[in-house]
């Protein structure tokens, strides 16, 4: 047996979930445009969704702990909340990518941008930092969308537009048909 050989196992030598975890985390908040460059050749749609469910349960838990009213009710809807809006982002930026970069983007890269830029929700619990989390975010998001479709600034800044004005009317249209 020489090493010419031997086959490379690439499973063998990976990373633990939690250890990937905090690899993400430091990367995506020190080097994000690194890191979305990288991201349709080194992950899969399975590690942004694990991404996301534990983002989201990290968030929850201190959100719903810091509310007076709290209860496991709070966890729930703090939780759906962070599971929901990458999806419903993603839903929202597809069409209008399809539209403005057609071919350079499908549903899961566009899911694993949302879910990897979900990153902020970790510090969006902290009394005051939601609103600069969420801008933060959709900055995480364009910049997401220019490494990994190769757009420019203004196109994904036209696209990001484009979906919280849809997402706006589509809750505009809830409240209208639920005699809000």
């Amino acid at each position: 047996m020489t090493i010419e050989s031997t086959q490379f196992n690439p499973t063998c030598c990976r990373p633990s979930m939690g250890r990937r975890f905090f690899q993400d985390v430091g990367q995506l908040l020190v080097r994000p445009g690194v890191f979305f460059g990288t991201l349709a050749d080194t992950r899969r749609l399975r590690d942004a969704l694990i991404f996301m469910g534990l983002v989201t349960i990290i968030h929850s838990v201190p959100a719903s702990l810091l509310m007076q009213a709290g209860g496991s009710i709070f966890i729930g809807l703090h939780m759906l909340n962070a599971l929901a809006m990458p999806v419903i982002t993603a839903s929202l930026l597809y069409p209008v990518l399809r539209v403005w970069a057609p071919g350079r983007f499908d549903f899961a890269l566009l899911l694993a941008v949302t879910a990897y830029a979900n990153v902020v929700v970790l510090f969006a619990w902290i009394p005051g930092l939601a609103p600069w989390a969420e801008l933060l975010k959709y900055g995480l998001i364009g910049l997401g969308l220019t490494r990994t479709g190769g757009i420019g600034g203004w196109k994904a800044f036209g696209a990001i537009l484009c979906a919280t004005v849809m997402l706006l009317l589509l809750f505009y249209g809830l409240q209208h048909l639920a005699g809000v």
